[in-house]
């Protein structure tokens, strides 16, 4: 017996292929007409709920795409326009965003703060409190999973040398409970 007719004898074939890391089964039907219907019936009504699936997936993570990106937007905007100095950090404590608020208070323009490190930006003693405050902050919201409600971080800061008291609040921002981005910083200078 030939190759080609063993070949030709087999009735199905299931090969398995990861195309975007998403396992699916593709049966071929080769030869024969008394192939098992029953079996190919069900493989194929599995891999149609197999596509259906990575479509909802991925649709689920376009909308949450959409959503997170409009979250940003509003946070920034808010930022933007609050009156009081006010900025934002990311999880590694560099400035994502810097208000006018913050412009007037350090003297430092939103070019040149933007993705520096906070302790370039801000005076050593505010800095540490600060990233204390942050890290706190980020600290509760990590578990949140666990919390019913998030309390931002608030204290007050005094340098006796210039009567400067700085008030400040310290709040999360979360991508997903538990999964935090970073976090904003409203200061109120007294």
């Amino acid at each position: 017996m030939s190759t080609y007719e063993k070949t030709a004898r087999r009735l199905t074939v299931l090969e398995t292929e990861q195309p975007e890391s998403y396992p699916t089964a593709i049966v071929r039907q080769r030869g024969g007409s008394d192939a098992p219907s029953k079996e190919v019936d069900s493989l194929k009504q599995v891999l149609a709920k197999e596509q259906r699936a990575v479509v909802v997936q991925k649709a689920g993570a376009e909308q949450a795409r959409r959503s997170n990106a409009c979250l940003r937007a509003f946070a920034r905007t808010l930022i933007q326009n609050m009156n009081q100095p006010c900025f934002q950090v990311d999880s590694e404590n560099r400035v994502v965003e810097w208000n006018t608020g913050m412009i007037l208070w350090t003297e430092v323009g939103d070019q040149s703060a933007v993705g520096k490190d906070l302790h370039d930006v801000l005076p050593e003693f505010v800095a540490e409190r600060l990233l204390d405050a942050i890290t706190s902050a980020e600290a509760q919201a990590q578990l949140l999973t666990r919390l019913d409600s998030l309390t931002p971080v608030q204290g007050t800061l005094t340098r006796e040398e210039d009567f400067e008291s700085i008030s400040y609040t310290a709040i999360p921002l979360l991508k997903v409970p538990g999964c935090v981005e970073g976090c904003v910083i409203l200061l109120d200078i007294l």
